[in-house]
């Protein structure tokens, strides 16, 4: 899929262009600086990996990703099959006012209760005249 730019020139998804219309690919940019420190104090190069003091890799990234997974299986997403739910979420036809009364009457939702308006009344205005 491309999308086009205003002078007829078709660019690929997922580029970027700049602000005079050149095709940027930043995953090729950043593919080729990955093995360049990172700026900041946090010893890391561009893809994430540890360095040590003399720039050279520790550890790399998807090392201490599986090293962060395995000490903590809690935090490792639980896996779901992704299939057509539509026919089981929209089994029923209803409309949304009848599906807001539905809920009303089931208590999942509570009704849209209105306060009782105040009256305003004029103080200088009498009505004895």
């Amino acid at each position: 899929m491309k999308r086009s730019m205003g002078n007829n020139t078709a660019i690929p998804l997922g580029k970027i262009v700049s602000m005079r219309g050149v095709p940027i690919d930043l995953h090729a940019y950043m593919q080729s600086q990955g093995d360049k420190p990172a700026i900041g104090n946090a010893r890391l190069n561009a893809r994430g990996d540890k360095l040590n003091r003399h720039g050279q890799v520790v550890q790399t990234a998807e090392d201490m990703r599986k090293a962060y997974n395995t000490a903590n299986p809690k935090a490792v997403s639980k896996q779901v099959a992704l299939k057509n739910i539509q026919k089981e979420i929209f089994a029923q036809a209803v409309s949304p006012a009848d599906a807001v009364k539905q809920a009303i009457k089931n208590e999942e939702i509570l009704p849209n209760v209105s306060h009782k308006k105040r009256k305003l009344v004029d103080p200088d205005a009498t009505e004895d005249k």
